[in-house]
């Protein structure tokens, strides 16, 4: 690395230093990484300081965030991703990402950080991707990079950038430091406790009392038009295929098949042999001749974990008496491995067996596997893989004929519903969020719900929720969002103008109490209580979570300034649920820590961290220069 992490702080307190909110390194192993060679510059969403990040780009990370929510979400994202202004919001976020990527990376090459090849090299073998059993895999490794279609030199050039740009954003938020006093003040902070005096309010007495006028309502009305919008709704028919159902329609295959399935597929009910050894390695020119002399020590009774612990050159063994992990024949060295494996009996030590890293004495500790199921024992299992060979089979043939009539017929799905044996269904108008079962898909939805389709009322390509399950859909009616009439609404209305007027009185109520309570006149604020039938609470040593005390009372309790000798400090705070309250806090008691917590310490830090960077990515996109050519 030719930059050190001093030049990086000294840039963090220049004027490029104001710039890092949001930070998102991109991986660049197997998620994304083709995205780096697309271009389309005519259609690009976004242009950073001259530079373009493509359709391609964009369009590959919006589907990888995308699935990602699926994964997290469920069905709710299909459903949130129903309003059009939601995936907007959706996807102008990931285009946001995508900015700062590029503006994080044109930073690293504007201080000339650059990360040696020992570094890169070292990233590589570490990807799990490419590693079988724990070791790294240059054939895993080269063959992953073909079906990317990427040559090494631009893989490690990726990975480079990579390892750069999280050095530069380890340096900046590693730079964030919190000294024991800080520490020890917001330890105090937290242990802090305060009294409490309080009195909340119900709005649900006043809104019986209100009164609505037609005028106020239709005023209303007219004015939040938002609010009274029916969603979107379509009307729709689709054929259903799912290979759940055609397993039932297979016949149970006959026993030759199974066994004939069952010798074709041996190994996958074997479980293969696996050994827990510990070896002693030498190496250098004496390393066969201190072998045969530690062979004879172990032979006359010597203790292999002491000798491994002595004179072994792993490193990584030595201390633990020389002992690996489990191991088959092909997961280590093929010399190592056929020596461990020739070992007859457990507890015996090898002759001295050789390897590219040296000469090994190897103890064999433990063995297990190696054991073929019958087929007996997995024919049951056999017949339901039978089972589903032939119904994907079927599956397959299934989908091409649905695609087929499909084409041929959009207008209708009588034809493609025929051909595959299956039923033409309808669905009433419905809006997203109310969708059938059968269409409660994030796929199907969006089709549904995408209005040129929906108005062309012509059948869709063939969906794939999932690996076993397919639809066509074909809208019938669509119903654009539009705003209910008054009448429909009118309930409505009048319920949401009740419950202001409800509050705003509870609020007037709430101020007319804090008056009293601030200017001291006690005998107005018993007045008050007494007219409302109210009372008033208090609570002694209050802390800042847990207790009994409503927690936005809590909350708005320690926002409020330390009282000042001989007044209080209080104010009135929404509740939610139509309750207000008025508190006061009448004491606050300080305890002082008796030691500084240092993981405290740890997590100020990292937040402080977290906000340079915030700051910093903030201030780089105030001053590049950004342009969208094309609309998302």
């Amino acid at each position: 690395m030719t930059m050190s992490m001093d030049r990086i702080r000294e840039s963090v307190t220049s004027v490029w230093a104001k710039a890092l909110l949001g930070l998102i390194i991109v991986s660049f192993v197997l998620t994304g990484v083709s995205s780096y060679m697309f271009s389309g510059a005519d259609t690009a969403p976004a242009k950073v300081n001259g530079q373009t990040i493509s359709r391609g780009e964009f369009e590959k990370a919006y589907e990888q965030q995308r699935q990602r929510m699926e994964q997290q979400l469920g069905d709710l994202f299909g459903q949130l991703a129903a309003d059009s202004s939601y995936l907007a919001g959706f996807r102008k976020q990931v285009l946001d990402q995508l900015i700062n990527q590029a503006l994080l990376d044109q930073w690293v090459a504007t201080l000339g950080l650059r990360i040696s090849d020992e570094a890169v090299r070292d990233a590589i073998r570490q990807i799990p991707a490419f590693q079988v059993n724990g070791q790294f895999s240059n054939e895993v490794y080269l063959s992953t990079l073909r079906r990317q279609n990427l040559s090494v030199a631009e893989f490690r050039e990726l990975v480079r950038s990579s390892q750069a740009l999280e050095t530069l954003v380890g340096g900046i938020s590693g730079s964030a430091w919190v000294s024991s006093d800080e520490v020890a003040l917001m330890q105090q902070l937290q242990a802090q406790t305060r009294d409490l005096k309080s009195v909340i309010i119900d709005a649900a007495p006043y809104a019986a009392k209100a009164e609505i006028s037609d005028e106020a309502i239709s005023n209303y009305y007219n004015s939040n038009p938002q609010q009274f919008q029916a969603p979107a709704k379509v009307a729709a028919e689709y054929v259903v295929l799912r290979l759940q159902d055609l397993m039932a329609q297979v016949a149970e295959p006959d026993d030759a098949a199974v066994a004939a399935w069952y010798e074709q597929h041996k190994g996958e009910y074997s479980q293969p042999e696996e050994r827990r050894v510990a070896h002693i390695l030498l190496t250098g020119d004496d390393a066969d001749a201190k072998a045969k002399v530690l062979a004879d020590e172990l032979a006359k009774g010597g203790d292999f974990a002491a000798v491994a612990a002595r004179d072994s050159h792993d490193p990584g063994s030595a201390s633990r008496g020389g002992e690996l992990p489990w191991l088959t024949s092909t997961s280590f060295d093929a010399d190592f491995a056929a020596g461990a494996f020739a070992i007859a009996e457990v507890g015996k030590v090898s002759e001295p067996v050789k390897s590219k890293s040296g000469v090994h004495l190897i103890k064999l500790l433990e063995v297990r596997g190696g054991v073929t199921k019958t087929l007996a024992e997995v024919r049951g299992e056999l017949v339901s893989a039978l089972k589903r060979q032939q119904a994907q089979e079927l599956y397959f043939d299934q989908q091409q004929k649905l695609v087929n009539a499909s084409f041929e017929t959009p207008d209708s799905l009588t034809d493609a519903a025929a051909v595959a044996g299956l039923q033409v269904k309808t669905a009433a108008a419905f809006a997203a969020d109310a969708a059938p079962q059968e269409l409660a898909h994030p796929a199907v939805l969006d089709k549904l719900f995408d209005e040129e389709f929906a108005v062309a009322a012509q059948a869709s390509d063939l969906i794939e929720p999932s690996d076993e399950l397919s639809l066509i859909v074909r809208p019938i009616e669509f119903l654009p969002p539009a705003v209910q009439p008054l009448e429909a609404v009118k309930a409505e209305v009048v319920g949401l103008l009740r419950n202001q007027q409800a509050e705003a009185a509870a609020t007037a109520l709430a101020e007319q109490l804090l008056a009293a309570l601030k200017s001291g006149d006690d005998a107005k604020w018993q007045e008050l209580l007494s007219a409302n039938s109210l009372s008033a609470a208090e609570a002694k040593g209050v802390a800042r979570s847990g207790g009994d005390v409503d927690p936005a009372l809590r909350q708005a309790a320690f926002e409020l300034a330390r009282p000042q000798a001989g007044k209080l400090s209080a104010k009135v705070v929404s509740l939610g649920g139509g309750k207000t309250a008025v508190v006061a806090v009448t004491a606050v008691t300080d305890v002082a820590p008796a030691v500084t917590d240092g993981s405290l310490q740890g997590q100020l830090a990292a937040s402080v961290g977290r906000q340079a960077l915030e700051t910093a990515i903030t201030m780089l996109r105030e001053q590049a220069d950004i342009s969208y050519p094309a609309p998302l």
